[in-house]
């Protein structure tokens, strides 16, 4: 019960989940300066940004596995920051103890707590910087 009132843990692990994918999102604009402009990439949509550069991505260094995984636990990391960025955080009394969750208003079966929360976001933290080495070990082998 401790953990769930602990809201310094809730915005640690908020703040740690939005800053990885705030990241990919700087990395993605860095490519499409690169490769196309930065007008292209205000006209994108996210999802459009991550597939565009995945395709540029397979078409300079060839389709492989690591990529191709990287690029879907991003598309998967955004959907989980979307999902904590978008519902609310509610009190459930229906237990012995007071506990704090934020559950999905369009379906009430996906509840997440701080612990779960914070797994979930050093899980897209790791991945995040694995995705932005690739993105920068990428332009190192075109020079």
């Amino acid at each position: 019960m401790d953990d769930e009132l602990d809201f310094g843990r809730w915005e640690s692990a908020v703040g740690k989940l939005v800053m990885a994918l705030s990241r990919i999102e700087g990395e993605l604009l860095l490519k499409y300066e690169e490769k196309l402009s930065r007008t292209k990439y205000f006209k994108a949509e996210f999802k459009e940004r991550l597939n565009k550069i995945e395709e540029i991505y397979n078409s300079e260094c060839g389709e492989n596995s690591y990529a191709s995984n990287l690029f879907e636990q991003i598309r998967v990391g955004t959907k989980f920051r979307n999902l904590v960025a978008h519902n609310p955080i509610f009190s459930d009394m229906s237990g012995d103890f007071l506990v704090f969750k934020i559950t999905a208003v369009n379906n009430k079966s996906i509840n997440l707590n701080v612990i779960e929360l914070e797994e979930k976001s050093q899980h897209i933290f790791n991945t995040c910087t694995e995705f932005s080495y690739l993105i920068r070990v990428w332009e190192k082998l075109e020079s």
